[in-house]
This record gives structure tokens, sequence and C-alpha cells, in this order.
């Protein structure tokens, strides 16, 4: 994806600001988060095989080839564990439960909403102790501040603008970390050092349902491409859709130099009413 064409014909960026929503009484039931390995030509591996990860983040990995797909003319064999992350919820659209299958270990979080405060528990398979979280809400009914049952533990303290969006956070020491907003997306993101990152967006298309609103808004749109200002390279993503017009699949690909390398492919399915 060299660019992406965010204004279509006479229309104007006013007509994509709120797309009609393919995800209206749905929320996401399951998330995969797929290992890629590129093939070298004449590679000869099929699915089922036992494979290696060549990613600089999985690297010598082993995965059961669930897939073989084709992505900029290059070859991935893709696996890794069916069914990664998954959300269930109460009657009223809550997450109650999550459980993260992931490689190394197996978590699973439970939800308990009070008037003023979230409790989560988080159990762990290989953990004989369970975590305990309080996070405090504000008058929004957004996390102000997390404390465990250890003590206090701010990573960073988030500032909300009037609509919900993060708009700042400031660690320990007082850093801060500055987020523009504009047609309820995050456009700009500015580090204490100087440094920032710019993020676009396909205004034609909703962004996927938001299973933590009581963290802030998610933006509004699809990602497309993020550039930072202090790497040559830059990260985009391509989505795959169902026959529904929501996104089965995220493909998350560097750019760099002119060439083009897989990151990751992750999967979404729905539960839908």
């Amino acid at each position: 994806m060299a660019s992406f064409v965010l204004l279509f014909g006479s229309c104007t960026v006013q007509d994509h600001l709120q797309p009609s929503s393919v995800y209206q009484n749905c929320h996401l039931f399951v998330v995969s988060r797929n290992i890629a390995a590129k093939l070298l030509p004449g590679e000869d591996v099929k699915v089922g095989d036992l494979h290696y990860a060549a990613t600089i983040y999985d690297a010598g990995k082993p995965f059961i080839v669930r897939e073989i797909t084709v992505e900029d003319g290059k070859t991935y064999a893709i696996g890794g564990s069916p069914y990664d992350l998954i959300y269930e919820y109460d009657a009223d659209g809550k997450v109650i439960r999550t459980e993260d299958n992931n490689p190394s270990d197996k978590y699973r979080t439970y939800f308990d909403y009070l008037p003023n405060q979230i409790n989560t528990r988080e159990a762990a398979f290989k953990r004989s102790n369970d975590i305990l979280t309080t996070h405090i809400l504000n008058n929004q009914g957004l996390v102000t501040n997390t404390s465990f049952e250890y003590g206090a533990f701010v990573a960073s303290t988030p500032i909300y603008d009037e609509n919900g969006y993060v708009i700042e956070r400031k660690n320990s020491s007082g850093e801060s970390v500055k987020y523009t907003i504009k047609n309820g997306n995050t456009i700009k993101k500015e580090f204490a050092g100087g440094a920032s990152t710019v993020y676009e967006y396909d205004l034609s298309r909703p962004n996927l349902p938001n299973p933590f609103p009581f963290f802030g808004k998610e933006n509004r749109n699809l990602l497309v491409k993020e550039s930072t200002s202090t790497q040559a390279s830059h990260i985009e993503y391509k989505y795959l859709f169902n026959n529904d017009g929501r996104v089965k699949r995220m493909i998350t690909k560097v750019i760099s130099g002119g060439e083009s390398f897989v990151q990751g492919f992750t999967d979404y399915e729905y539960n839908c009413q």
C-alpha cells in the first residue's frame, strides 16, 4: 500500500467523518495474532508443517502452519495459536472476562463493575497468586488511576478531553506524551524529547468495536499508516473484510527503503446480536 486515498470524487471530508457502522450491536469476540514467516523461493512448506518464524519479534519460534498466503509478491507461512484473545460480555455489553492464550502461559482476567471503579482479577495458569487491580473512574466513567493489591502504581496518568479521548499522559517523573485529536482520530503523538508519530486513517471505514471504553475512546476510523520522526521506515496497515464489511484480517507491514515486509497478520471475529 504505497498510499491511501482519504477523499473520494467530489465528496468532502465531512461526508466521511461518521461512516455508518457495520459494527452496530456487534462485539469483538476473538483476536488471533498470527506468527508469520516469509518463505524463500523454492522452499517447500505446506499447511500442517512445523515451521519457524523469521520476524525480528518471533525469530526461532516453532509454529504449526495454518495458511500459506502471498502479500506484495512474497509468500508467507502463517500460524500460531488459533484463538489468542477471547472476550466474554454480559447482557449490557460490558466485558466480564478475557482469555489471553499467550504462547508461554494462559491468562484470564475477570471484571467487576462498581459505581466509581472497576476491579479486575488476573489469573495465570503458571502463577499461584492472582493479581487484583482497582481502576478508579472519573465522572465520565473513564479510568484516571490504577492501583494493584501491592500498592499504588501509575504507569501514566491520562488526561481526557470533553469527548473522552486521551489528549495527554504523564508519567511519575512529570514527563508527558501529548495527543492531537482531529475528527475523532489521533493524528499526532508528541513525546517529551521532541520526537513525534503521525497517523493517517481511511475516513470511509469505521474502526473496530472497543471492548474497553473505560480507558478512553478509540479512533473513529481505521488506521492505515504511522510514521515516526526518528525512523526512516514507517508502518502501513492493510485490511481484508468479510461479506458484512467488517475487518476480518489486518496485515501490518513495515516499509523501509522502498521495500516492504509483513510484520504480522491479525484476524478478528465478532459476536453480533
